[in-house]
């Protein structure tokens, strides 16, 4: 073999090698010249969801970051026809710097679709900040869903050619459905003033609750709208607060989502003020002694202490006699809390009596005990026990002929102050009657 031969042979695998590295800068030089998947120009919908109510309108733009100087575009774009339609399509601002060659395009909404829209810089000139193409008004309908804006057929040119894009797509949600407003209720709905109430209600919605808000109407007819929207747990919004002005107050719910669905609840009231009745305590009743029917020495005291958070208006006692229907007298105000009634001719008729006392504050809450008996039996029954036998007359006659101050002892029937022949004679009259019923 000849010797140009050989080093022939032995420089082949360095020329290959070199050969290679100059091929694959070449195609490194080339990519990064024309741009390659790192470096594609970006179109996409701005923003790129927003969420809308119905018959609203709002605005989408087409959004342009080059990543190489750009003078032309070219771009459609669907849409769902059954939940927005295209009002209108303007130039964007990405060649606001230059005199432009702009179309609208076409808006066919029965198909969901914008075609045809298009623009580029007029004479010398290109663009590499970003900008948008074109800003597109819908007005949404009123049915709920979401609708994809699907760009189509985007094309970006430089001077000389069309360049690498990549796209990012859009969408919009429609929401018809306005929230609900459930289990609206104030514990207490009777609370004393300064007392807390606690208004609270269910505010859920399809998507997301964006405000609730309490409206409260107090007994001067002033109003008060407070937000409640940050107080929840869970579904449930709430305000707990103190009341200071007496009387009764209105509210209802007042909540919106995030688009712009709104409604109202019912209106409630609660009522702020004296819901405390008074106290009624220490009932006793007392009696002249002896107990004497005759109303010129005998005599009965009811009393009572009645206290309330307030003011005590009036305090009554409900008497019966002999199972009949009661009569309300007034007690008289004593010293502090005290009341009473005293009478010596009230209880002038012998018999079983039965009575209660009712008290009232100036809320009109009220009070009422249990009832209480009470006997008064007749003089000629001596020792009280329901009947005049020989025991009564055996009582008058071991005190027979013995001289007091008058009433001073039951054995004194006529309560003449002595005890005679007539005190056994009155006795004797009603010998055998029973008074107790």
């Amino acid at each position: 073999m000849k010797l140009g031969k050989l080093k022939l042979l032995l420089r082949l695998p360095f020329i290959v090698i070199f050969t290679f590295i100059i091929i694959f800068n070449a195609v490194i030089f080339s990519f990064t010249i024309t741009g390659g998947p790192s470096d594609d120009t970006m179109v996409s919908i701005s923003p790129e969801s927003q969420l809308v109510g119905p018959g609203q309108s709002f605005t989408v733009e087409v959004y342009c970051d080059p990543s190489q100087p750009i003078r032309g575009y070219e771009l459609e774009i669907s849409f769902d026809s059954s939940l927005i339609k295209a009002v209108s399509v303007s130039e964007g601002d990405i060649f606001s710097e230059f005199n432009t060659f702009f179309n609208s395009g076409t808006i066919y909404n029965s198909a969901g679709k914008i075609v045809d829209m298009y623009g580029l810089i007029l004479g010398p000139g290109n663009v590499s900040e970003p900008g948008t193409f074109v800003e597109i008004s819908f007005t949404s309908k009123s049915k709920t869903g979401t609708s994809d804006l699907t760009l189509e057929n985007v094309g970006v040119t430089n001077e000389t050619q069309y360049i690498s894009i990549s796209q990012n797509d859009g969408s919009v949600q429609v929401d018809a459905s306005s929230p609900e407003i459930s289990d609206v209720i104030a514990l207490p709905a009777s609370q004393e003033s300064s007392g807390f109430v606690n208004i609270s209600a269910t505010v859920t919605d399809n998507i997301e609750v964006e405000s609730v808000h309490l409206n409260i109407y107090y007994p001067d007819d002033s109003f008060e709208n407070l937000s409640i929207t940050a107080s929840k747990i869970g579904n449930t919004y709430f305000c707990n607060r103190t009341y200071n002005m007496a009387g009764e107050y209105s509210y209802y719910i007042w909540a919106k989502d995030g688009a712009d669905n709104d409604v109202t609840s019912s209106t409630n009231t609660f009522f702020i003020g004296d819901t405390t009745p008074p106290e009624i305590s220490n009932v006793l009743f007392s009696s002249s002694e002896p107990l004497d029917t005759d109303s010129d020495f005998g005599w009965v005291n009811i009393t009572c202490d009645v206290t309330d958070n307030m003011e005590v208006d009036a305090v009554y006692l409900f008497i019966s006699s002999q199972g009949g229907s009661y009569n309300s007298l007034l007690f008289t105000s004593g010293s502090g809390d005290s009341y009473y009634y005293n009478s010596s001719t009230l209880f002038s008729q012998p018999g079983n009596y039965s009575y209660y006392i009712l008290a009232y504050d100036v809320a009109n809450n009220m009070d009422v005990t249990s009832t209480f008996d009470f006997s008064m039996p007749p003089n000629w029954d001596i020792n009280k026990d329901g009947v005049a036998n020989v025991f009564d007359l055996v009582l008058v006659s071991n005190l027979l002929n013995e001289i007091g101050n008058t009433g001073w002892i039951r054995e004194d029937v006529d309560n003449n102050g002595e005890i005679e022949v007539l005190d056994l004679s009155i006795v004797s009259l009603y010998y055998g009657e029973s008074w107790w019923d």
